[in-house]
């Protein structure tokens, strides 16, 4: 039983993997079409992937079920595990949920990301700096693979424009929604008098497209 309800659907899932493999024995025209095949292989992943999550999150459920009858009979050390596999459950049907939201046909594929630092010199170029940087741990905590394909130092530090390449399940999805200008207000550390400066810089996160996009 699936005490999640229909948050997973694991049976159409497996439903509509068993279509795509069958497709993919029976139809002879299948690996000769580079779009098709790529389009369907690429959902099958992703259905395997909802799978193997909510099976997950399902043992999780069945072990925090064992240790909560435990703790009812005293055991102190069962309690504590089972709150913590609680909260752990929690954070995993979050993580699902979120990305379940990443449904435009895009979102899936890898991402570039132009960072250009605005007006203010020194000043707005360690601004663009720190935001590579940001977007480059945040990329880290997500185990995707990162490049910096270009990048332009600036006068006395940080950068004036940069070109980073980020591959990972998601990475488009999750990073788009930082296109924009950046702004930071703070006292300035390459000011002698310590004024307060305004520095920007923009951000442009583009999907990968491969060679099966239709224009």
């Amino acid at each position: 039983m699936n005490p999640f309800g229909g948050h997973f659907d694991t049976p159409l899932r497996r439903k509509r993997i068993l279509e795509i493999d069958s497709e993919s024995q029976t139809d002879p025209n299948f690996w000769g079409d580079k779009k098709r095949s790529t389009g369907l292989l690429k959902e099958k992943k992703s259905l395997e992937d909802g799978i193997s999550t909510s099976e997950r999150i399902t043992r999780s459920f069945d072990d925090a079920l064992v240790l909560i009858e435990f703790a009812e009979s005293g055991d102190a050390d069962s309690d504590s595990e089972a709150d913590a596999l609680i909260a752990d459950i929690r954070a995993q049907v979050a993580a699902f949920e979120r990305k379940r939201l990443l449904s435009g046909e895009l979102d899936g594929n890898d991402a570039i990301i132009h960072i250009n630092a605005g007006a203010g010199g020194t000043e707005a170029c360690d601004w663009a700096q720190m935001v590579m940087r940001m977007l480059l741990r945040y990329a880290e905590t997500k185990k995707w693979r990162t490049e910096i394909v270009d990048e332009l130092e600036g006068d006395g530090a940080g950068i004036r424009n940069a070109t980073i390449s980020i591959e990972g399940d998601y990475a488009y999805g999750h990073l788009r929604s930082e296109s924009g200008v950046h702004r930071l207000v703070r006292i300035s550390p390459y000011d002698s008098n310590a004024r307060r400066h305004t520095s920007f810089c923009s951000v442009f996160v583009k999907p990968v497209i491969d060679d099966t996009i239709e224009i």
